[in-house]
């Protein structure tokens, strides 16, 4: 799994969340980036580090409730 696909995967993963909107620069971009919601969810120790990582070091940059 690219970082990438890592990285939607976990979006999709979050409860709240229903949809996923990445840009594409290609078709096969656009296609990968559909077939992540075929991939299974992360593990719960992947999905809880990267979890921790987003509340100590990226949070304060994101505006909004989220």
């Amino acid at each position: 799994m690219s970082l990438a696909e890592m990285a939607l995967r976990w979006i999709l993963d979050c409860e709240a969340v229903s949809v996923v909107i990445p840009g594409a620069s290609s078709e096969e971009q656009s296609a990968g980036n559909a077939r992540v919601s075929e991939l299974p969810r992360l593990n719960e120790k992947l999905g809880d580090a990267i979890r921790e990582m987003y509340q100590y070091r990226i949070r304060k940059f994101v505006r909004g409730v989220y």
